[in-house]
């Protein structure tokens, strides 16, 4: 009888693992590879693969967000390149916005000289009118990634979208670390001790980096890349 017991006892143990392991599964947020790690000469040869990849859901759309990690100069040089390839496909953008917290310096607003500043986060209120009263207007705007990824819900673009009752086409670039020490090269970590509630971006640039590392090719000198959907027009970029 006692055997039974302990026999019964493991098995609800084991069910119970299996149904919380698969809860945690189910919860967490899966992502879809659209474009593989490749190489690249520049970032405009990424941003036109990009555009390649998306180029019927680009053509459909309007409203775009760029998030970038702040102080790295190729995601913005990215962010740019892809504004760039998609007006070459689809016509020139309306309007372009430039998150003021980047603090770009003058030489990196270069190109986009006629952007229009706004503060995402702090006044994504204002910002979600601003949008709104563009109707039909295409706009193409570059921020953090932390404000533009579907990975943290109770960001500005979750807020934006809600409160303007539309969807929105983001692009999010994170650090493509070559290892674990590089890992700490990005600059939104992966931690558990999250005091700031960025650590499910950080972890998913973490985790998607490991999951493909071992696929660099460190002979080649040009840039690697790859982008997965990670929400319903939402995508993830990694870059070195």
């Amino acid at each position: 009888m006692k055997l039974k017991t302990i026999v019964y006892a493991a098995i609800i143990f084991v069910l119970a693992i299996g149904a919380l392991i698969y809860s945690q599964l189910g919860s967490a947020q899966k992502t879809v590879s659209k474009v593989k790690l490749s190489y690249f000469e520049n970032t405009d040869q990424f941003a036109e693969a990009i555009e390649a990849r998306l180029q019927q859901e680009i053509l459909n759309e309007k409203s775009f967000w760029f998030g970038v990690e702040p102080e790295k100069q190729n995601h913005l040089d990215l962010a740019v390149s892809l504004k760039k390839q998609i007006e070459r496909q689809n016509g020139k953008f309306d309007f372009i916005f430039i998150d003021r917290e980047l603090n770009l310096k003058p030489e990196q607003l270069a190109e986009i000289l006629t952007a229009e500043q706004v503060l995402v986060r702090d006044e994504w209120p204002k910002l979600a009118d601003r949008i709104e009263s563009l109707n039909d207007k295409k706009y193409f705007l570059i921020t953090a990634a932390i404000y533009s990824t579907s990975f943290l819900k109770d960001n500005p673009i979750h807020k934006v979208k809600y409160k303007i009752q539309k969807n929105i086409m983001t692009f999010s670039s994170g650090y493509f670390s070559a290892d674990i020490s590089d890992e700490q090269n990005g600059i939104f970590r992966c931690s558990t001790e999250d005091k700031e509630g960025l650590s499910a971006w950080g972890c998913a640039v973490v985790n998607k980096s490991r999951s493909v590392r071992k696929k660099l090719n460190f002979e080649k000198k040009s840039m690697a890349g790859l982008m997965d959907l990670t929400g319903e027009k939402d995508y993830m970029i990694l870059v070195r």
